[in-house]
Protein backbone atom coordinates (compact mmCIF):
# COMPACT_ATOMS: atom_id res chain seq x y z
CA UNK A 1 0.00 0.00 0.00
CA UNK A 2 1.71 3.05 -1.17
CA UNK A 3 1.49 6.32 0.95
CA UNK A 4 3.58 9.52 1.40
CA UNK A 5 6.98 8.45 3.61
CA UNK A 6 7.93 12.69 3.98
CA UNK A 7 6.21 15.08 2.18
CA UNK A 8 7.10 14.14 -0.97
CA UNK A 9 8.39 10.57 -1.23
CA UNK A 10 6.62 6.84 -1.17
CA UNK A 11 6.70 4.72 2.14
CA UNK A 12 5.35 1.17 2.48
CA UNK A 13 3.08 -0.30 5.14
CA UNK A 14 3.82 -4.10 6.35
CA UNK A 15 1.37 -6.06 8.56
CA UNK A 16 4.07 -6.81 11.36
CA UNK A 17 2.69 -9.44 14.42
CA UNK A 18 -0.84 -7.91 13.24
CA UNK A 19 0.74 -4.61 13.86
CA UNK A 20 0.47 -2.18 11.19
CA UNK A 21 4.19 -0.59 10.90
CA UNK A 22 5.31 2.29 8.96
CA UNK A 23 8.89 1.24 6.77
CA UNK A 24 10.45 4.51 5.92
CA UNK A 25 13.80 4.74 3.92
CA UNK A 26 16.37 3.35 6.07
CA UNK A 27 13.54 2.97 9.21
CA UNK A 28 15.08 6.48 10.64
CA UNK A 29 13.95 9.43 12.45
CA UNK A 30 15.23 12.27 14.96
CA UNK A 31 14.33 11.31 18.34
CA UNK A 32 13.76 14.25 20.76
CA UNK A 33 13.48 13.32 24.42
CA UNK A 34 12.28 16.30 25.68
CA UNK A 35 15.40 16.70 27.51
CA UNK A 36 16.90 20.24 28.35
CA UNK A 37 19.39 21.53 25.03
CA UNK A 38 17.92 18.85 23.00
CA UNK A 39 16.24 20.03 19.60
CA UNK A 40 17.67 21.02 16.18
CA UNK A 41 18.21 24.29 14.77
CA UNK A 42 19.16 26.01 11.35
CA UNK A 43 20.07 29.57 11.16
CA UNK A 44 17.87 32.31 10.41
CA UNK A 45 17.82 33.16 6.24
CA UNK A 46 16.39 35.27 4.13
CA UNK A 47 14.70 32.76 2.28
CA UNK A 48 13.12 31.32 5.53
CA UNK A 49 12.23 35.07 6.56
CA UNK A 50 8.68 34.95 5.60
CA UNK A 51 6.27 38.17 5.61
CA UNK A 52 3.40 36.94 4.26
CA UNK A 53 1.45 33.84 3.72
CA UNK A 54 3.12 30.90 5.18
CA UNK A 55 2.41 27.04 4.97
CA UNK A 56 4.30 24.40 7.54
CA UNK A 57 3.55 20.93 7.64
CA UNK A 58 5.77 18.26 10.06
CA UNK A 59 5.50 14.48 10.20
CA UNK A 60 5.86 13.62 14.10
CA UNK A 61 4.46 11.48 17.02
CA UNK A 62 4.50 12.77 20.12
CA UNK A 63 4.96 11.01 23.32
CA UNK A 64 1.91 13.12 24.50
CA UNK A 65 -0.37 14.99 22.08
CA UNK A 66 -2.48 16.17 24.91
CA UNK A 67 0.61 17.51 26.64
CA UNK A 68 -0.07 21.35 28.78
CA UNK A 69 4.01 22.04 28.00
CA UNK A 70 3.75 23.68 24.38
CA UNK A 71 6.24 21.18 22.04
CA UNK A 72 7.23 24.29 19.54
CA UNK A 73 7.37 22.18 16.36
CA UNK A 74 8.75 24.44 14.21
CA UNK A 75 9.77 27.76 16.02
CA UNK A 76 10.76 31.10 15.06
CA UNK A 77 9.60 33.11 17.74
CA UNK A 78 11.66 34.41 20.49
CA UNK A 79 12.16 37.68 22.67
CA UNK A 80 10.89 40.52 22.34
CA UNK A 81 11.51 42.19 19.22
CA UNK A 82 12.72 39.11 17.72
CA UNK A 83 9.68 37.28 16.92
CA UNK A 84 8.16 35.55 13.45
CA UNK A 85 6.39 32.75 13.27
CA UNK A 86 5.65 29.54 15.31
CA UNK A 87 3.77 26.28 15.34
CA UNK A 88 2.74 24.17 18.32
CA UNK A 89 1.06 21.40 19.81
CA UNK A 90 -0.18 22.16 23.56
CA UNK A 91 -2.91 20.89 25.49
CA UNK A 92 -4.30 18.40 22.65
CA UNK A 93 -5.06 20.69 19.80
CA UNK A 94 -2.28 22.88 17.44
CA UNK A 95 -1.58 26.65 17.54
CA UNK A 96 -0.07 29.07 15.24
CA UNK A 97 1.56 31.86 16.50
CA UNK A 98 3.45 34.88 15.13
CA UNK A 99 4.32 38.75 15.48
CA UNK A 100 3.94 41.32 12.74
CA UNK A 101 5.76 43.33 14.83
CA UNK A 102 8.09 41.74 15.81
CA UNK A 103 7.04 41.84 19.55
CA UNK A 104 3.28 41.58 19.48
CA UNK A 105 2.12 37.84 18.97
CA UNK A 106 -0.56 36.97 17.42
CA UNK A 107 -2.11 33.20 17.76
CA UNK A 108 -5.10 31.05 16.41
CA UNK A 109 -5.84 27.19 17.62
CA UNK A 110 -7.22 24.47 16.22
CA UNK A 111 -10.29 22.34 17.12
CA UNK A 112 -9.29 19.23 19.56
CA UNK A 113 -6.87 16.88 17.51
CA UNK A 114 -8.09 13.29 18.51
CA UNK A 115 -4.22 11.56 18.07
CA UNK A 116 -3.39 8.72 20.78
CA UNK A 117 -0.10 8.94 22.18
CA UNK A 118 2.71 7.67 20.37
CA UNK A 119 0.93 7.87 16.78
CA UNK A 120 2.49 9.54 14.11
CA UNK A 121 0.43 12.22 12.04
CA UNK A 122 1.16 14.72 9.51
CA UNK A 123 -0.38 18.46 10.65
CA UNK A 124 0.04 21.52 8.98
CA UNK A 125 -1.01 25.01 9.57
CA UNK A 126 -1.51 28.06 6.84
CA UNK A 127 -1.91 31.67 7.46
CA UNK A 128 -3.31 33.47 4.91
CA UNK A 129 -2.36 37.52 5.81
CA UNK A 130 -5.11 39.28 3.78
CA UNK A 131 -8.18 38.21 5.56
CA UNK A 132 -5.93 37.02 8.32
CA UNK A 133 -7.03 33.56 8.19
CA UNK A 134 -5.59 30.71 9.78
CA UNK A 135 -6.29 26.97 8.53
CA UNK A 136 -4.96 23.60 10.34
CA UNK A 137 -5.14 19.99 8.80
CA UNK A 138 -3.75 16.63 9.03
CA UNK A 139 -2.99 13.93 7.25
CA UNK A 140 -2.11 10.36 7.77
CA UNK A 141 0.43 10.24 4.15
CA UNK A 142 0.99 13.63 3.87
CA UNK A 143 -0.91 14.26 0.74
CA UNK A 144 -4.07 14.01 1.01
CA UNK A 145 -5.94 16.52 4.13
CA UNK A 146 -8.49 16.50 6.04
CA UNK A 147 -9.07 20.53 7.80
CA UNK A 148 -9.11 20.12 11.59
CA UNK A 149 -12.46 22.10 12.63
CA UNK A 150 -13.34 25.33 10.22
CA UNK A 151 -10.84 28.13 9.35
CA UNK A 152 -10.40 30.86 11.64
CA UNK A 153 -10.99 34.13 10.04
CA UNK A 154 -9.95 37.30 11.97
CA UNK A 155 -10.39 39.82 9.23
CA UNK A 156 -8.56 42.64 7.77
CA UNK A 157 -4.32 42.08 6.70
CA UNK A 158 -1.64 41.01 9.31
CA UNK A 159 2.05 40.32 8.45
CA UNK A 160 5.20 38.44 9.59
CA UNK A 161 8.14 40.48 11.03
CA UNK A 162 11.50 39.38 9.87
CA UNK A 163 13.22 38.28 12.78
CA UNK A 164 16.63 37.31 12.97
CA UNK A 165 15.96 34.17 14.91
CA UNK A 166 16.87 30.48 14.02
CA UNK A 167 14.18 27.95 12.95
CA UNK A 168 14.49 25.19 15.78
CA UNK A 169 12.22 22.60 17.69
CA UNK A 170 12.69 24.64 21.17
CA UNK A 171 11.33 27.92 22.40
CA UNK A 172 14.54 30.19 23.24
CA UNK A 173 12.30 32.35 25.62
CA UNK A 174 11.12 29.08 27.83
CA UNK A 175 14.04 26.41 27.33
CA UNK A 176 11.51 23.52 28.86
CA UNK A 177 9.48 23.66 26.05
CA UNK A 178 10.57 21.08 23.80
CA UNK A 179 9.60 17.78 21.74
CA UNK A 180 9.33 14.75 23.01
CA UNK A 181 8.62 11.88 20.69
CA UNK A 182 9.91 10.96 17.17
CA UNK A 183 10.19 13.92 14.15
CA UNK A 184 10.35 12.13 10.46
CA UNK A 185 10.05 15.64 8.18
CA UNK A 186 9.00 19.47 8.31
CA UNK A 187 8.56 21.56 5.54
CA UNK A 188 7.84 25.28 5.52
CA UNK A 189 6.36 27.07 2.53
CA UNK A 190 6.73 30.48 1.38
CA UNK A 191 3.19 31.03 0.45
CA UNK A 192 0.10 28.50 0.70
CA UNK A 193 1.42 25.58 -1.71
CA UNK A 194 4.21 28.14 -2.54
CA UNK A 195 7.73 27.91 -2.77
CA UNK A 196 9.14 25.18 -0.14
CA UNK A 197 12.09 26.81 1.78
CA UNK A 198 12.88 24.14 4.47
CA UNK A 199 12.34 20.62 3.89
CA UNK A 200 14.81 18.22 6.20
CA UNK A 201 13.64 14.58 6.01
CA UNK A 202 14.99 12.83 9.18
CA UNK A 203 14.41 9.34 7.65
CA UNK A 204 16.91 9.19 5.45
CA UNK A 205 20.14 10.12 7.91
CA UNK A 206 22.25 7.89 9.08
CA UNK A 207 22.48 7.38 13.29
CA UNK A 208 25.42 9.90 14.30
CA UNK A 209 25.44 12.61 12.70
CA UNK A 210 25.36 15.26 14.40
CA UNK A 211 24.35 18.42 11.36
CA UNK A 212 22.74 17.50 7.30
CA UNK A 213 21.90 20.51 4.61
CA UNK A 214 18.46 19.88 3.36
CA UNK A 215 17.50 19.93 -0.49
CA UNK A 216 17.02 23.88 -0.07
CA UNK A 217 20.93 24.30 1.22
CA UNK A 218 19.64 24.99 5.11
CA UNK A 219 22.02 23.28 7.69
CA UNK A 220 20.35 21.34 10.56
CA UNK A 221 22.19 20.75 13.70
CA UNK A 222 21.31 18.00 15.71
CA UNK A 223 21.91 19.52 19.39
CA UNK A 224 21.57 17.75 23.25
CA UNK A 225 20.28 13.99 23.21
CA UNK A 226 18.79 14.76 20.34
CA UNK A 227 19.51 12.09 17.43
CA UNK A 228 19.20 9.94 14.65
CA UNK A 229 17.56 6.52 15.35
Amino acid sequence: MALARSLTRPLTQSLVRGTLTDEFSGGHYLSLPGTSGSYVSTPDSSPLSITGDIDIRVCVALNDWSTSTPAPLVNKLGSAGNRSYSLRAISGNLQLQWSSDGTTILDSSSATLSITAGAKKFIRATLAVIGTTVTFYTSDDGVTWTMLGSPAVTGGTTSIFDSALAVSTRDPNNVANLISGKLYSLEIRNGINGTIVASPDFTTKNPGITSFTDTQGNVWTLNGSAAIV
